[in-house]
């Protein structure tokens, strides 16, 4: 099966990519630009990599805790992640087109005292 299609404008930023820490939240968010503002109720947001093999660490899922706010304005979603070692990581913004093609983009939020990539 070919799926086609324009991808859904779409990108991830982070305020402080060094932001994760056990002192206080992080955040990533999820902009959508024309003509794809419509589907800010359809973007997802998910862990890209996991942190290891363990059950607490063997998900995708964003950390316990996290939650949402969505800016319709300005056509950003955010996850607030909170404050703690399991903020860091590779994330991700997802959204899909009318035609079933879905764009997936990542964001890293690395932990504020992180020396190197």
């Amino acid at each position: 099966m070919c799926l086609s299609g324009e991808p859904v404008h779409l990108m991830s930023v982070t305020p402080n990519p060094y932001g994760a820490s056990t002192q206080s939240e992080s955040s990533f968010s999820c902009l959508l630009s024309e003509p794809d503002t419509d589907k800010l109720n359809d973007v997802t947001t998910r862990r890209l990599v996991k942190r290891g093999t363990k059950d607490n660490l063997n998900t995708f899922d964003l950390p316990e805790g996290a939650t949402y706010s969505d800016d319709p304005e300005l056509n950003k979603i955010t996850a607030h992640l909170p404050a703690n070692k399991e903020a860091q990581g590779v994330f991700y913004c997802e959204a899909s087109n009318n035609q079933g093609v879905a764009t997936k983009v990542p964001v890293t939020n690395m932990a504020s005292n992180s020396k190197s990539i």
